[in-house]
């Protein structure tokens, strides 16, 4: 009897979506349909230019999968702050499993959320999602 052995090549999960232009106000990028039950393992965004903390003024990813949240992070100063140019970041994913699971069909989204007078998002940021299909 022959047994499939899991490749792990094809049956990982990884969408980049490359942000070109600067963000000046909420903006929500849809970046793909999961095409099969999937469980997200890491978020991580890297911008060219420094982007800034602020008590007040500040933008909040969150990348989702309908309103769920499934991983985000914030440049308020009391969450996870300032982000150095040229440098990766995980962003903190849910701590519910559920909201981690994908299922085919599920649209991922990277919204961007525009609190008090933040300054700009630069130009050049990407996000990337890593997951694997189950």
């Amino acid at each position: 009897m022959l047994t499939r052995l899991p490749n792990e090549f094809t049956e990982q999960l990884t969408l980049s979506h490359q942000i070109v232009a600067a963000i000046a106000a909420t903006t929500t990028f849809r970046v793909a349909k999961a095409q099969g039950r999937a469980r997200i393992d890491r978020v991580e965004m890297v911008w060219n230019a420094q982007v800034t903390q602020d008590a007040t003024n500040y933008y909040k990813i969150d990348v989702k999968k309908g309103s769920t949240v499934i991983a985000s992070w914030s440049f308020q100063t009391s969450a996870q702050g300032t982000l150095a140019a040229d440098t990766f970041a995980d962003l903190v994913k849910s701590s519910t499993d559920a909201d981690l699971v994908v299922a085919a069909g599920d649209e991922l989204t990277i919204v961007a959320t525009k609190n008090g007078s933040a300054s700009n998002l630069p130009a050049l940021g990407r996000i990337n999602i890593f997951g694997r299909y189950i």
